[in-house]
């Protein structure tokens, strides 16, 4: 499963490339990752997958981790942890939307501020809540 998470990252950061967006595996190019998934929204949901393969394999190169799949999906074992990166953060989101629903907006709050601090940029809207890297 390494090999092919490892590759599908791979080609996500060759199809950032020809965007003009350079990506190099390093924790400070994840920010670059949300620049290209605004330019490209149509086809958003094709590239998720990849985008997850290419947070997922910076992390797992920084930990030394592994790929292994999860009830159908990519996961990574981390030795102690195990991580599915998009999966944490959409339920990160989720958890904040039914907070809000509650009108807890002090926990809303702290929940968008800790997640700030981890580099995820928590956006509201009339339409929903978007998160981008950032």
């Amino acid at each position: 499963m390494d090999d092919s998470q490892a590759a599908l990252a791979a080609e996500f950061v060759q199809v950032c490339k020809t965007a003009g967006i350079n990506l190099d595996f390093q924790p400070r190019t994840l920010p670059f990752v949300d620049k290209y998934l605004t330019a490209s929204r149509p086809e958003a949901q094709q590239q998720v997958n990849a985008i997850a393969a290419y947070v997922g394999e910076v992390i797992r190169r920084e930990t030394g981790g592994l790929w292994y799949e999860h009830e159908g999906n990519a996961a990574l074992d981390c030795g102690e942890h195990q991580i599915d990166p998009l999966a944490f953060i959409n339920l990160l989101i989720e958890v904040r939307a039914e907070v809000r629903k509650q009108k807890l907006w002090a926990l809303s709050d702290q929940i968008r501020d800790k997640l700030k601090e981890l580099g995820v940029t928590i956006e509201d809207s009339k339409d929903g809540t978007k998160w981008r890297w950032g």
